[in-house]
């Protein structure tokens, strides 16, 4: 499965006994009513689909880096732990992990999640000029700014009501029985 993965293939599980799966696939058949939306799925691959594949085998594999480097390290690291524990006279016992990738805690996105190929009908994920983007997005943050002030200027008249203060009490005591 993994194979067909790293080859770039749409994968799907097959699992009538609906086991536990220690690597998810995007597409399962865990029963006859599954197998011709699945294959219908493999004919035409959603890519939303497909960037969930390569999540999933990203998830088993961690294959954004190479394997041989933390290999090396583990093997050295392991023997390194059994020698300190021999000489204290101690059976080994090795940490829960060993290996320690800093690229697992952080969540990078896919070289293929395209909001642009994903999102076809919305234009604002077509737009890739990093200038523009800023300056719309200066742009949202004073109109943010601007609706605040108007929101907290609405908010000082409304609370001036006479009777407003209790009829909103009397209205949160009614929802929260309700």
């Amino acid at each position: 499965m993994l194979e067909s993965m790293l080859c770039g293939h749409p994968v799907a599980l097959l699992d009538y006994h609906n086991c536990p799966h220690y690597v998810p696939a995007a597409w399962v058949i865990s029963c006859k009513g599954h197998i011709e939306p699945v294959l219908e799925d493999l004919k035409a691959v959603p890519l939303a689909r497909m960037l969930y594949q390569e999540f999933c085998l990203e998830d088993a594999l961690s294959c954004r880096t190479p394997a041989l480097p933390r290999m090396v390290f583990l093997i050295e690291e392991m023997l390194r732990i059994r020698g300190e524990c021999l000489a204290e006279g101690k059976p080994p016992a090795f940490p829960h992990r060993i290996v320690q990738d800093p690229a697992e805690q952080v969540a990078w996105p896919s070289e293929a999640f395209d909001l642009k190929r994903l999102y076809p009908h919305h234009r604002v994920f077509g737009n890739h000029e990093v200038t523009v983007l800023q300056a719309e997005l200066e742009s949202a943050l004073g109109t943010i700014s601007n609706l605040k002030s108007v929101v907290e200027v609405l908010s000082r008249r409304l609370n001036r009501i006479p009777g407003y203060r209790l009829a909103a009490n009397i209205y949160h005591a009614l929802k929260q029985r309700s």
